[in-house]
């Protein structure tokens, strides 16, 4: 599941995964994505930390971690460069950060490919 309020970002994301033969499911934000949790939980969710909410990619990323404990989450933020805080130096700490792995935009195709593989290669 990929979750995002760019639609830029969305279709090149979807494209990517696809490319190396991901089902992807996308949505621009929090609630169309619950709407969709309750027919379909993904594997993988890749979410955008500040969306129509700007706390928005966090709180469904403890939805994630509450409800579907096995879904992987991959965060997308900005947020480091106005804030100072490097969240991959926090990826430890699952209470408070419930993501895997955090990825500071841009994010390039490659690098999103690579953290996908790395979570499925340790899984």
């Amino acid at each position: 599941m990929l979750v995002d309020d760019d639609p830029d970002l969305l279709a090149t994301f979807e494209a990517v995964l696809y490319s190396k033969g991901y089902h992807v499911i996308s949505t621009a934000n929090k609630a169309e994505a619950l709407k969709i949790l309750q027919y379909t939980p993904p594997d993988l969710a890749i979410l955008d930390l500040a969306m129509e909410e700007e706390h928005e990619g966090f709180e469904l990323a403890r939805h994630f971690r509450k409800h579907y404990p096995l879904t992987h989450v991959i965060m997308l933020t900005d947020t480091g460069d106005f804030t100072g805080l490097n969240f991959s130096s926090l990826e430890n700490n699952k209470e408070w950060l419930p993501a895997e792995v955090y990825l500071e935009k841009p994010v390039t195709p490659s690098q999103l490919i690579n953290a996908v593989e790395e979570i499925f290669n340790k899984a």
